[in-house]
């Protein structure tokens, strides 16, 4: 549980990074931090979870990522292909 709690606060991390980013370069961005914003809420249901004891592990994709996985990679750059 201790290595999901630190892979959940990671994400957090690459999440406020990239809105800073976004926010930095809005021009550039565009509608980016519609990406971020979506995803930041459900980050930090996550890291409730465990305190709360309701989190379970199991194979399925978060309900985010197919907004990560059709986002190009200059606005994800912490996203591996």
């Amino acid at each position: 549980m201790e290595g999901f709690k630190e892979l959940v606060d990671d994400v957090l991390y690459e999440v406020r990074e990239a809105q800073a980013a976004f926010e930095f370069d809005e021009g550039f961005m565009g509608d980016s931090l519609s990406i971020t914003e979506e995803i930041e809420p459900v980050i930090h249901q996550m890291q409730a979870m465990p305190e709360k004891g309701d989190y379970e592990f199991n194979d399925q994709d978060l309900s985010f990522m197919p907004l990560v996985q059709n986002a190009p990679q200059y606005l994800m750059p912490c996203k591996h292909y």
